[in-house]
């Protein structure tokens, strides 16, 4: 079975593969244990402090259905190290962007919230050291690459090497400062 769990202020919206449920959890403590932290990981979205250039390799996506103005495509970059000096350790992204529908607008139907679907691929730059594949759905309200929420939450569906007992991820998002804390829970 399939399972997403979507974060929101209204809760957390569960995407099962037989239905959609809604679950009013109104706290990250509700869906996982915080005193399972293994690990944080870093990374930058700008190259530094001073040089705002996106710090990434970009593949923007040519969509199956028209682009509706929403950001669609592939991103990789080098973590870096808790000062934000960079390593050979990579993320990868793989993320969609949901746009509004307004032909729905007035029905039962009508969603008046983008959404983003996202993929993350952490991995190891020295070879099978580890690879984390996490997945999420999740309400966010931007158009392009940099997401608008304070957090992200995936759900692993692989890990190996030394990371092969996590089971969530948690991205940290500060979009002043163009930087990330990618906590690890078991």
């Amino acid at each position: 079975m399939s399972f997403v769990r979507l974060s929101n202020k209204s809760g957390f919206l569960n995407i099962i593969s037989n239905g959609i449920s809604l679950d009013s959890i109104d706290s990250i403590e509700n869906v996982y244990n915080e005193n399972n932290l293994v690990d944080t990981l870093y990374y930058r979205t700008r190259v530094s402090d001073t040089d705002t250039r996106r710090n990434e390799i970009v593949l923007d996506l040519i969509p199956l259905v028209r682009n509706q103005g929403q950001y669609n495509g592939i991103s990789m970059r080098y973590m870096t190290d808790s000062s934000y000096n960079k390593i050979n350790d990579q993320i990868l992204f793989l993320g969609y962007r949901i746009p509004i529908n307004p032909d729905l607008s007035g029905t039962n139907y009508y969603i008046d919230t983008p959404y983003y679907l996202e993929q993350v691929i952490i991995k190891s730059g020295i070879p099978s050291e580890y690879e984390i594949c996490a997945e999420t759905f999740y309400a966010d309200s931007g158009t392009e690459f940099e997401s608008t929420v304070d957090y992200i939450i995936y759900s692993v569906q692989s890990a190996t090497g030394k990371y092969s007992n996590i089971k969530h991820v948690k991205i940290k998002i500060d979009n002043i400062n163009h930087k990330r804390e990618v906590e690890l829970y078991s």
